[in-house]
């Protein structure tokens, strides 16, 4: 017979599930992960931010909602960039997105990689809509 009052004891002990810190959106961990998850998906967006960034805290719900709208045709990622994963350059601040389609970082029309720096949603979905074709 199981004693209740010792479960209720040892139960709080037990690892607890990890509470996903952006729910629709996913975390780059490390620079493996994020090179799989670029080259596994035909079109990602990676949202470069800190915790420490105020701006970047405002978006995500925003983020998240984008994330909702593209569910299966684009993946949202964020890249926290204290984590020092970040190889990208010519970042004048954040939060910053870049893009990429068939794991090659997205590039205008003068053959200039895409990276824009601060939250500028109708430029964000004016470029998802041409990638998610």
């Amino acid at each position: 017979k199981t004693n209740m009052s010792s479960y209720a004891k040892y139960s709080s002990l037990a690892p607890k599930k990890e509470e996903k810190k952006f729910p629709s959106v996913l975390e780059i961990q490390d620079l493996e992960h994020r090179k799989k998850v670029i080259n596994e998906n035909s079109v990602v967006i990676i949202d470069l931010y800190a915790d420490w960034c105020q701006p970047c805290k405002l978006l995500t719900p925003e983020y998240e909602e984008l994330a909702s709208k593209y569910k299966g045709s684009c993946l949202f990622v964020k890249e926290n960039i204290d984590k020092e994963l970040t190889t990208y350059h010519n970042i004048t601040g954040i939060p910053a997105f870049i893009f990429y389609k068939k794991g090659i970082p997205v590039s205008d029309e003068n053959d200039k990689k895409i990276l824009l720096t601060g939250w500028d949603k109708p430029k964000i979905e004016k470029i998802l809509e041409q990638l998610c074709q």
